[in-house]
């Protein structure tokens, strides 16, 4: 006889902490005898909210902003956001290995263009959690809503063309994200200016 194990998805932590939790098992040599992982996480979520072990380098947390901004004034759709974010993302692999930083995180370093998971979703929850991203809800949400998100910026402006603040009603990302450098996605590294950190 079989197991069976479901759950329902309140919000983008829930479903974080079900997937970690799914993990587990896949992990042949993880073990949590005592059931002390749950308060482990637990604390991790109260103390260092929207952050995990595997979030080694803080400027990813621009990187993907910046990657969905510049696709967004493209107004790549719906049907095409996924794919070429995930092209966007992959091209920063060789950038950030070409930087002169030699601690390693690079997303991507040994698998290259076969990376299963991009540094977008595992930084997901952490943009959320940090006010970076503005659109509730997982990526997969994000990407369908977009061409909805970009309709109803377009009605606003007809609406009342100078009215900037309507048009921030459907913002998803934070208005205080300090700009990308000019050079951005051709050249990155990891260094965190202080704008940034700020």
């Amino acid at each position: 006889m079989g197991f069976s194990l479901s759950w329902i998805d309140h919000d983008e932590a829930a479903r974080e902490r079900s997937m970690r939790i799914l993990a587990l098992f896949q992990e042949r040599e993880s073990r949590d005898e005592l059931g002390l992982g749950g308060v482990r996480d637990s604390f991790s979520d109260t103390m260092f909210p929207g952050t995990s072990t595997i979030q080694t380098r803080l400027r990813y947390m621009l990187f993907v902003p910046w990657i969905y901004q510049q696709l967004e004034s493209k107004r790549v759709g719906s049907a095409e956001i996924a794919d070429k974010a995930r092209k966007a993302e992959l091209m920063l692999i060789q950038p950030l290995l070409d930087s002169d930083d030699e601690r390693g995180g690079v997303f991507g370093r040994l698998a290259g263009g076969d990376l299963k998971r991009l540094p977008s979703s595992i930084y997901w929850n952490g943009l959320g959690s940090w006010g970076v991203r503005l659109l509730q809800g997982f990526q997969d949400h994000y990407h369908r809503s977009l061409d909805g998100i970009y309709r109803r910026r377009d009605w606003l402006k007809v609406k009342d063309p100078g009215d900037d603040d309507g048009v921030s009603l459907v913002a998803t990302w934070s208005p205080r994200i300090p700009a990308p450098p000019s050079d951005f996605p051709e050249r990155a590294d990891f260094v965190l200016r202080r704008e940034e950190a700020e």
